[in-house]
């Protein structure tokens, strides 16, 4: 299972549709230059704390929950 994704092109992202039911577990997004520019998915938490994050990789990211 695919648990994490970084992302390049929000522009594309922002198109996507149902990304939050694929099974990831974290999506990078520590390339955007503004949370503004992150589509909103149902079920997620955007991390933006280091504390937070279970990986060492970039913040914001975020977090798919499983409800």
């Amino acid at each position: 299972m695919l648990q994490f994704l970084v992302a390049q092109d929000w522009d594309k992202l922002a198109e996507l549709r149902g990304l939050e039911n694929l099974g990831f577990m974290y999506l990078d997004v520590s390339g955007c230059d503004s949370l503004g520019a992150i589509p909103n998915f149902s079920r997620t938490h955007v991390i933006q704390d280091y504390e937070e994050c279970p990986y060492d990789y970039g913040l914001p990211m975020i977090e798919f929950r499983r409800y």
